[in-house]
């Protein structure tokens, strides 16, 4: 697999490291740091494996913050986990 985190803008990936993966602590560990690291990781391999052309900042930004709302509300995650990635 090719790494493609280093096709990520600069400044997109120090944000999403500085302030949207530290929120992960305050989810319970299954959907936690190290699952959301998963689903990164997850998301370039299937754009590698079907050969896909996508904005990989997108896929990036889309995946970190895909369950940053599960300690708020675990029933409703997704809304709110989209709520908060639309107002950031």
């Amino acid at each position: 697999m090719k790494n493609y985190l280093d096709k990520i803008d600069k400044n997109i990936k120090e944000y999403i490291e500085n302030n949207v993966l530290p929120e992960y602590e305050k989810n319970e560990q299954g959907h936690g740091k190290n699952h959301i690291d998963y689903v990164i990781r997850r998301s370039f391999e299937l754009i590698d494996q079907n050969d896909l052309d996508v904005n990989f900042d997108m896929v990036y930004v889309i995946a970190a913050y895909h369950d940053i709302g599960h300690h708020i509300d675990r029933k409703n995650h997704e809304k709110v986990s989209a709520e908060i990635m639309s107002k950031d």
